[in-house]
């Protein structure tokens, strides 16, 4: 797995476990779906009305074949910032 995509996943994290526990179940599901070689993509958001004094809303979510595994859920008011692809 990328390094930097371990250090924007996690960065700013530390003050909201369910969220950092979110992020961990993506980062090991991408990781288990790239062992067994199938296509991967992974996507790190930001919510679209982030408020800079509060800090940024984050999430991500893992797509496999076009289905979304993990994270699915409110998916639609984070605008994307990074996607992470691997195929077989």
């Amino acid at each position: 797995m990328d390094e930097k995509l371990i250090a924007l996943l996690l960065a700013g994290l530390h003050r909201d476990q369910n969220r950092l526990d979110k992020h961990l179940q993506v980062l090991a599901g991408a990781y288990m779906l790239q062992r067994r070689q199938l296509p991967v993509v992974l996507t790190l958001g930001i919510a679209k009305n982030g408020d800079r004094a509060k800090g940024y809303a984050t999430h991500a979510w893992l797509r496999c074949g076009g289905i979304i595994l993990t994270g699915e859920g409110g998916h639609e008011i984070y605008q994307p910032l990074s996607t992470f692809s691997s195929s077989p």
